[in-house]
């Protein structure tokens, strides 16, 4: 027995990939001794392969008299190295594994007998080979890890609400529990599609008439300018008139209320000289008993004699004041209903608020400011002047610009 360079490699050196070669020489006494077989030929015994000799005769009986190694087969022992992977038709272990490192001899030979090998008996998973047939993979179908419990996903809802009434996800333990709110959907009307003019009242003035009320109201608020807007764009226009004219142009509430007491009682000296001087020039007069309301005499019955005059106004607020009686037939219509169309001897002066309500009637063909003005004048209304009309139509017009860029239909 010699050494070779090449041939001495350790045992760590040799791979363990390649596959073992049967010996071709069954002549040797030690081939029937034992059933391994080595990669490169003759198997060595554990001596050898401990002081890394290697065989170079064909034959035991040729071993050199000066060899450590007895001859006597019953003497030598061939002891198989446990390999770090198991054979192909047994599951792979895991990684991570150690070897047995308790083993005195280590060997990269394998073995011709195939048996079972448990490495690992705590996996117990069936093998499968692929190569078998349909009908064998059929019989022994694959089963699962019976010592693994499988995996069990809890769902992040459970079975409940529609989603919009369940509450949200319960956050981490390390989260406070201020975050835990409840989900609340909410449904918020359009305002422009939904909205409508609510026109002016108050229970010390008396309203405009039932079938101009009933028609504002029906107009959405998306089709006329805000009232606001209308009111601060009137306000700007009457400060900029004189002073004569100023005092005059619309009256708020408050001097509206001082007038018609006053010529209720047919007293007007408590008032301003101007306040009295376009008072007597237009012929004011109370048109109720019981609330807040002036008219003027229109044109025909503007030059009548005070005593007809006061007959008038007499009638005029009997109308008034009287309670609605119930309509005797369909086409009967009660005189207080029909005193803006019917009533032709007296126009009414709408106090600061209403203004805008009477142009929206005006307005509610969209037409232009000289058509409103028209229909103020066919509802006996008075003191409302083209300004006013042209700034109720031009705040339109640039609300309706407004509106149609954000798609909104009219």
């Amino acid at each position: 027995m010699t050494e070779s360079p090449d041939e001495t490699a350790s045992n760590g050196d040799i791979s363990d990939d390649a596959r073992a070669v049967p010996s071709t020489n069954n002549n040797s006494p030690a081939s029937a001794d034992s059933a391994w077989t080595s990669r490169r030929g003759k198997a060595r015994c554990d001596s050898c392969r401990l002081r890394n000799l290697k065989l170079i005769e064909e034959s035991r009986v040729a071993i050199d008299a000066a060899s450590p190694i007895s001859n006597a087969t019953e003497r030598l022992q061939y002891t198989p190295k446990k390999r770090a992977r198991p054979p192909v038709d047994q599951p792979q272990p895991a990684r991570g594994v150690p070897y047995n490192t308790q083993a005195q001899t280590a060997s990269f030979m394998f073995t011709n007998i195939s048996g079972p090998v448990d490495a690992h008996p705590s996996y117990n998973r069936s093998f499968v080979n692929e190569n078998a047939s349909s009908s064998s993979r059929d019989a022994r179908p694959m089963e699962l890890d019976r010592g693994i419990p499988p995996y069990q996903r809890r769902p992040s809802f459970s079975e409940g609400p529609p989603l919009a009434l369940l509450p949200a996800p319960t956050p981490p333990s390390h989260t406070s529990q201020s975050y835990q709110q409840p989900f609340i959907s909410h449904s918020f009307p359009e305002p422009h599609q939904s909205s409508r003019i609510k026109p002016w009242s108050h229970p010390s003035f008396l309203p405009l008439p039932d079938p101009m009320l009933q028609r504002v109201c029906g107009i959405k608020s998306v089709e006329m300018p805000s009232r606001e807007e209308f009111e601060h764009a009137l306000n700007e226009f009457v400060s900029k008139l004189q002073a004569d004219l100023r005092e005059t142009a619309c009256l708020p509430p408050e001097a509206y209320a001082t007038l018609a007491n006053c010529l209720s009682k047919n007293n007007i000296t408590r008032l301003s000289q101007r306040i009295r001087a376009w008072a007597t020039c237009h012929r004011l007069s109370s048109g109720s008993d019981k609330l807040n309301l002036i008219v003027a005499p229109r044109e025909p019955f503007f030059q009548a004699s005070p005593e007809e005059q006061q007959r008038m106004i007499t009638e005029y607020r009997a109308s008034l004041d009287r309670p609605p009686q119930s309509m005797s037939s369909p086409g009967q219509k009660s005189d207080k209903d029909n005193t803006g169309a019917d009533t032709l001897q007296f126009e009414r002066l709408p106090v600061q608020p209403q203004i805008y309500d009477c142009l929206v009637y005006a307005h509610r063909g969209h037409a232009s400011s000289v058509a409103a003005m028209m229909e103020i004048r066919r509802m006996n209304i008075s003191s409302i002047t083209w300004p006013m009309a042209e700034i109720f139509v031009r705040g339109f017009e640039f609300g309706y610009k407004k509106f149609s860029e954000h798609g909104a239909r009219f």
